[in-house]
């Protein structure tokens, strides 16, 4: 079991480039913080309601990211000479 999870992460990390895992990343954390300030809600509302700026700022961070990315990959990556033979 923990061999395939092992295998399966190796695999992802082959399959997708950084900026693909830091959205991982900011999607996953979000959510799980959404999840422990709802639980949190129900005994502590004040840090409930902490979690809960943090949950919308790395939501903010995700989609900021994601612009910057398609930004920077639509006008600077794509711009870019393709791989060329050097001399």
């Amino acid at each position: 079991m923990v061999q395939a999870i092992l295998d399966a992460v190796v695999v992802w990390n082959k399959r997708h480039d950084d900026r693909a895992k830091l959205q991982y990343v900011y999607a996953i954390s979000a959510i799980i913080l959404l999840v422990i300030a709802g639980l949190l809600g129900l005994v502590n509302t004040t840090i409930s309601s902490y979690l809960l700026q943090a949950t919308f700022f790395l939501a903010g961070l995700f989609f900021v990211n994601a612009v910057a990315w398609a930004l920077t990959k639509s006008f600077i990556i794509d711009k870019l000479p393709r791989n060329q033979k050097r001399k």
